[in-house]
């Protein structure tokens, strides 16, 4: 049996109208579960989802392809021209893009760290593909030197934005999630760390003057998380043995502490794992919103100056049917 009911919201249900643009950003300020389980909540926000993903999809697919081209340049030895230019033409278009939001959001566009990091790489890319051709006649190895260091971090950065794409697909958008959830709670972990190896690094420094302090950090780091060292063979036999159970100790104690903020981070976000799943949604709805909105900005304006009429379609609806399989 079928039962079709209705909704007492009598608002407009058009993908890119006013009403369903408030409600988006009305969502976004809200962080209880409880929400966003309300069957009226889930049906807007797949509603919503399934019209402005598909944007998405379509920038995914120029985005890898960009990708992949500037990953096939890098791994050349000699430059590509065809490539180049190729990649330049797609690393402008998402400037552009990038532009058209941060005119819409303003200040909220930097407060996204994915949109941080998309901005990185299409400047470190631009850089990149400048360098490669301004050097084209004079390839010395300072000049392949600064264009390696460019290449290397936007591939960092570009990957980066690469692995946030795997946000459309629900079977992985946990999990990305996830990781930026335990990124941002290892800072702490990471402020330990490295107070436990410049301690190691002033106790190394106490056996032996003979090496400089950067030197005895990274024995440290390799004490603790690396193989035996060769340098620490000349300490006696009551500095290896202090030295080891110390780095035993410590390895022990760091280990388990990034298993208990690693399990931690996953068991907060999989106690909210429908709060975390509207929200990342409803970001990407709201950034293919700002993007439609701006291409009726300038239609509208097109329009008015060849002094015709511009009407956004919207839809008449004012009222949600709920169909209810029983």
């Amino acid at each position: 049996m079928i039962q079709f009911s209705t909704s007492l919201l009598k608002v407009d249900y058009h993908c890119q109208s006013k009403d369903m643009t408030t409600f988006v950003d009305m969502f976004l300020n809200i962080e209880y579960q409880e929400f966003y389980q309300q069957k009226i909540i889930s049906i807007i926000i797949n509603r919503l989802w399934y019209h402005h993903k598909k944007l998405h999809i379509a920038l995914g697919v120029l985005y890898s392809l960009m990708m992949i081209l500037f990953s096939i340049t890098v791994g050349l030895s000699e430059r590509c021209v065809p490539l180049d230019v190729l990649v330049f033409i797609l690393d402008g278009f998402f400037l552009i893009f990038e532009f058209i939001q941060i005119a819409k959001t303003r200040k909220a566009y930097f407060e996204d760290k994915w949109n941080l990091i998309e901005l990185c790489y299409y400047f470190l890319l631009l850089a990149a593909l400048i360098c490669n051709a301004v050097i084209e006649g004079d390839r010395t190895d300072h000049n392949l030197f600064i264009l390696a260091w460019l290449q290397s971090a936007s591939l960092f950065f570009g990957y980066l934005r690469w692995l946030s794409y795997f946000r459309l697909f629900a079977i992985t958008r946990s999990f990305i999630k996830v990781i930026a959830v335990i990124i941002k709670d290892m800072w702490s972990f990471m402020l330990l760390l490295m107070f436990i190896f410049i301690g190691f690094a002033l106790i190394y420094m106490a056996f032996d003057h003979s090496l400089s302090f950067g030197e005895h950090l990274l024995t440290s780091y390799v004490t603790i998380y690396g193989p035996p060292d060769p340098s620490m063979e000349g300490l006696n036999n009551s500095q290896k043995l202090y030295t080891s159970l110390c780095s035993f100790i410590l390895g022990v104690i760091l280990v388990n502490l990034l298993v208990t903020i690693m399990g931690r981070s996953h068991e907060n976000l999989f106690e909210k794992r429908i709060l975390t799943d509207a929200q990342e949604r409803l970001m990407l709805i709201k950034e293919s919103m700002n993007f439609f909105q701006m291409l009726d900005g300038l239609k509208r304006w097109r329009a008015k100056r060849k002094g015709l009429a511009y009407t956004i379609r919207q839809n008449e609806a004012r009222y949600l049917i709920i169909c209810e399989y029983l």
